[in-house]
């Protein structure tokens, strides 16, 4: 009974605590959260220290940069790391005429010539993966590669992509 008592409380503090202690280690490996007005609309987004090239990560669908908490420590140490908040999620703006992915994706790329100066690498997970090719693809003299983390590619057609009606 005491065993299963234990293993209820492990349980429960990993399932309650988890996340917080994910973000508690990316804040003091040095990430900080802030904003940038990017045509009058809110990006948020955490930067990490600058030990290395700019990295962009942006995150999937019905989450935030919180979600890349995890591994940020670790990028960290090689990476100027720079996660954002996609419009509609997090801190960012929620206005649903930002969300098709030619806003989104022109956005991220203003951030990233706002905040990283120069070239930097773009890695998108999910949705974000989609959005992550659209910036490689429209930001070429910066967008020096590209990383695309179990994008659904096959949802999207060129003609959505390039014409807003793909939205995230």
């Amino acid at each position: 009974v005491v065993g299963a008592g234990v293993a209820i409380g492990v349980y429960c503090d990993n399932t309650l605590h988890a996340e917080e202690r994910m973000i508690s280690k990316a804040l003091e490996a040095g990430f900080t959260e802030k904003q940038a007005t990017i045509n009058g609309a809110t990006i948020n987004y955490a930067e990490g220290p600058n030990y290395g090239p700019a990295l962009v990560l942006v995150h999937g669908q019905g989450v935030e940069w919180e979600d890349y908490a995890s591994v940020l420590p670790e990028l960290s140490k090689r990476y100027h790391v720079f996660a954002v908040d996609c419009f509609g999620h997090g801190e960012s703006a929620h206005d649903p005429a930002l969300y098709a992915c030619s806003k989104n994706g022109d956005a991220i790329i203003a951030l990233a010539g706002q905040v990283a100066g120069g070239e930097y690498i773009v890695s998108g997970h999910s949705s974000g993966g989609i959005l992550a090719a659209y910036i490689a693809a429209n930001d070429t003299k910066h967008a020096k590669a590209c990383v695309l983390e179990d994008p659904p590619l096959f949802r999207v057609t060129p003609e959505e992509a390039q014409e807003n009606a793909g939205t995230f």
